[in-house]
C-alpha cells in the first residue's frame, strides 16, 4: 500500500537495527541513517525494534525523508492503514509493504520466522537496487 514508484529508487537502504540494543545504543547509527537519507537513500526496514521506531519517529519528523515499512504479516484485501500511517500515504513518503500474500497469516511460522523472512526480502530489495544502480552508472 502506498507510493509503488518508491520500489524504483536505486538508492533503497536496508535497515535491520537489532532488538538487542536499546535505541539510545543505536543513536550513532540512527544518525548514519538519517544523513544517508538526507543524501537520497530509501531505507527499507520493518521499523519493529526500539531502534527502528526511533529511527521512525526521526524520520517522520523530518520533510525530505520517505521510507519503505515492510510488515511481518499478511495485509488484508480492505487494510485499513492507522491515522499516522495514512497521514504518510498521502505526502507519498511512505509504501507498506508485506512478504505475505491475503490471507496466509495461518502456518506461517513464529514472529521471529516471518521477520526473518521480512528482513530477507527488504535485502534483497535494496541488492537488486544496488545492481541497477550499477549497471546504469
Amino acid at each position: 500500500m502506498g507510493d509503488l514508484t518508491l520500489l524504483s529508487s536505486p538508492f533503497l537502504l536496508h535497515v535491520r537495527l537489532t532488538l538487542r540494543r536499546s535505541a539510545e545504543e543505536h543513536a550513532s547509527e540512527i544518525a548514519t541513517i538519517l544523513e544517508k537519507a538526507r543524501q537520497g537513500f530509501m531505507p527499507v526496514c520493518g521499523f519493529l525494534s526500539p531502534g527502528e521506531k526511533e529511527l521512525l519517529r526521526q524520520f517522520k519528523a523530518e520533510p525530505y525523508a520517505r521510507f519503505i515499512r515492510m510488515v511481518p504479516h499478511a495485509l488484508p484485501p480492505r487494510y485499513d492503514p492507522s491515522a499516522e500511517d495514512s497521514r504518510e500515504l498521502a505526502a507519498d513518503r511512505l509504501l507498506i509493504l508485506s512478504v505475505f500474500p491475503p490471507g496466509t497469516d495461518d502456518g506461517i511460522g513464529t514472529l521471529r520466522a516471518r521477520c526473518l523472512r521480512m528482513n530477507d526480502l527488504a535485502a534483497a530489495l535494496c541488492e537488486k537496487s544496488h545492481s541497477l544502480q550499477t549497471r546504469q552508472g
